[in-house]
């Protein structure tokens, strides 16, 4: 690990292996195998594949596929899983055009969706067979047989490597290729499920006329009242901290979906002492990290087998002293932990990553880095396994000196991994940063400045920084995260600024990378209604991933827009709050295909379900009242978190109309009549 950051190349630990070019990612891989364009042979129902064409390296064997007919080379090759197809798409012609199916039909969805988002669907394999497939069996998914497939596939590469690390425990001969290959085909495996998963609930929901949401039975303890809460990424686990009766401490509960429903885990023995925070390894769902004010926990369950357990059971990660204190915690994509502590009596701060090595091996001893300060701000991407860190320096003259550290994680052919830093020295006017937040691709960085402004910033090749843009800022916002306000589009292409109370200034990356102004909201306040008033700040701006759509949210309202043909923005959906005493409304963007939920009183809390039908148009979903308020999603988008006052929480389960058809491909007098008969949802005051 490099230490401290310099300003130069990053640096290594003595003995480490200078930096050479990065592994390419499974990521990348899936993409370009998924995109090859299939090419089609003779239609004729008698059509002959011809001999192996060379298109990568050709057999040595002097292999040639038997001459058979084209319709049985579909059956046969659509038995494989799709992971498998990418290389016997390279064979010959004739057969990638046999598997001319479900890859053609996934490529769209994976050009579509960016490598970070692609990476978050990974996890959803890991609960394909508890979650997700139970909905789409219910909705008759065509996609079902595939992902069954596919899931076989998984489960066979888990067994070969859970065979080959018994073998290197017994003692046995195991080259290291055969490991490495092992590891690799399990990547691939999982990662095409998982993003056969999100396409499949994607298309369902993008689809789907009407959606519902059902309470879910879960087990919580008699007085519980929420403080905080978090989902593992496969959406299988919910961890809560949670107040008995109102007061106290917060305690851990843990919760597991099951056979439809959350079933109470227990944590052997119970947590001591006051929980801070509580995440699960993104590398392995089945591990909960707890932190505490000086240590941090590692909880796992101990079960040989795939049946479900309720018991998990604990061993220290890390601990300080009593006069050093854990404030910061965070996990990142690949596993690894990110801890920040502080020494009081000295004023120091110390940076410890914990590297993550494998579910048997755990977490190796951590490394650390020292700073004089603690920062004035900070932003984590775990996808992309950065840290970045904003610390003040002095002033000369007219300008304060700012330091913003980007710690990231390298990975070498050689299996070594290495957190290097990197500083950008900022010199800026009378002001300071207060406030990061990564776009989601983790190539841009925004710093919110104490002078009302933002700025954009571009990382290069390096990790260095590179200023795009100082953005305007409405400094009167109710918010004081700046994720909430400045809104990235889910590929980090399109980025959303209030530059006014009612004002919002859209900008739009190009392809050579600059950002530019392409259009402006104007929220005129309607003359004469009291939410309009001076109070009436903005909250949230939330941007779907079709890059016409913006969600934003004040002390009073929550609005849904939806920009036209001739670039301007019209107000689609406005909901307004009934009574000033009621809790502010609520917007997120729920599951692959990025539904709406809003809540406002309006006059009763209601939750409302908007998304886009097959046609493109903004049509309302689903709508329910609910005793509660929103307080987050899983991330698989089928799950819904209410917090309620001085009362256990209540999880909201989605559920699709049974009586759309099995297949709605194809069928456009379907889709005609979906049509026609869902216009855009406008609420009162919408137009």
């Amino acid at each position: 690990m490099a230490m401290p950051p310099g300003k130069g190349r990053p640096s290594s630990t003595p003995g480490a292996v200078p930096p050479p070019c990065p592994v390419r990612p499974a990521t990348d891989r899936l993409a370009t195998l998924a995109a090859v364009p299939a090419r089609r042979c003779s239609p004729s129902p008698r059509a002959r594949l011809p001999g192996p064409v060379r298109t990568g390296a050709a057999p040595e064997s002097g292999f040639r596929p038997p001459e058979l007919p084209l319709e049985l080379w579909h059956q046969i090759l659509g038995l494989l899983p799709v992971s498998a197809q990418g290389t016997c798409a390279q064979v010959c012609r004739g057969w990638r055009a046999s598997l001319a199916g479900v890859r053609t039909e996934l490529a769209p969805w994976l050009q579509r969706c960016s490598g970070v988002l692609r990476q978050r669907t990974c996890p959803l394999a890991d609960s394909y067979s508890s979650r997700s497939r139970a909905l789409l069996q219910t909705c008759h998914c065509a996609l079902l047989p595939v992902l069954d497939r596919q899931y076989q596939e998984l489960l066979q590469r888990q067994e070969t490597l859970r065979h080959n690390s018994l073998l290197l425990r017994q003692g046995g001969p195991l080259p290291s290729e055969a490991w490495c290959s092992a590891e690799r085909q399990l990547q691939r495996a999982r990662l095409c499920l998982g993003s056969l998963v999100g396409y499949a609930l994607y298309r369902q929901l993008r689809q789907a006329d009407s959606l519902q949401q059902v309470a879910a039975p879960v087990a919580w303890h008699q007085g519980d009242v929420l403080s905080s809460f978090s989902f593992s990424q496969c959406s299988r686990w919910l961890v809560t901290a949670c107040q008995a009766m109102g007061a106290g401490p917060d305690v851990l509960r843990l919760h597991g979906w099951n056979e439809g429903r959350w079933q109470r885990q227990t944590l052997v023995p119970a947590p001591c002492g006051t929980v801070v925070d509580a995440d699960f390894c993104p590398a392995d769902s089945d591990i909960l990290l707890s932190h505490h004010a000086h240590a941090v926990w590692v909880w796992r369950r101990r079960s040989s087998t795939d049946t479900f357990t309720d018991n998990w059971y604990p061993a220290p990660l890390c601990t300080t002293d009593a006069g050093c204190e854990l404030r910061f915690f965070a996990t990142m994509a690949a596993g690894d932990l990110v801890l920040l502590s502080w020494e009081r009596r000295r004023s120091f701060c110390r940076l410890l990553f914990l590297r993550y090595r494998s579910h048997q091996r755990g977490w190796a001893a951590p490394k650390g880095h020292g700073y004089g300060q603690w920062p004035a701000s900070l932003a984590t991407h775990p996808p992309s396994n950065q840290l970045a860190l904003a610390l003040v320096g002095r002033e000369r003259g007219p300008y304060r000196v700012t330091e913003i550290h980007i710690w990231y994680r390298q990975e070498y052919p050689d299996g070594s991994v290495h957190w290097h830093g990197r500083a950008s020295t900022l010199s800026l006017q009378q002001s300071s940063v207060t406030r990061l937040h990564y776009s989601p691709d983790g190539q841009h960085l925004l710093g919110l400045l104490s002078r009302s402004q933002i700025v954009l910033w571009a990382q290069d090749d390096h990790h260095s920084l590179q200023m795009q843009r100082i953005l305007p800022f409405d400094s009167t916002a109710a918010s004081h995260k700046l994720r909430s306000l400045a809104a990235f589009r889910s590929d980090g292409k399109q980025l959303a600024v209030p530059a006014s109370r009612h004002s919002i200034r859209l900008w739009h990356r190009t392809q050579r990378g600059r950002w530019h102004s392409d259009s402006r909201l104007e929220a005129a306040p309607a003359p004469g209604r009291p939410p309009d008033g001076p109070d009436d700040s903005l909250r949230s701006v939330l941007l779907p991933a079709d890059g016409n759509t913006l969600v934003r949210t004040t002390r009073y309202r929550a609005e849904i827009w939806h920009r036209t043909a001739n670039a301007s923005w019209q107000c689609r959906v406005r909901r307004i709050n009934a009574r000033p005493e009621a809790d502010p409304p609520q917007a997120c963007l729920l599951g692959p295909a990025e539904l709406i939920i809003t809540q406002a009183a309006d006059p009763d809390p209601c939750l409302w379900i908007h998304g886009l039908n097959p046609a493109g148009q903004l049509v309302c979903k689903g709508r329910l009242a609910v005793d509660g308020v929103l307080a987050g999603r899983s991330p698989d988008g089928l799950s819904l978190l209410l917090e309620r006052h001085n009362r256990p929480p209540a999880v909201l389960q989605l559920a699709l109309d049974r009586s759309v058809p099995p297949d709605p491909e194809g069928e456009p007098e379907r889709r005609r009549r979906s049509t026609a008969g869902h216009q855009p949802d406008l609420a009162p005051g919408g137009r």
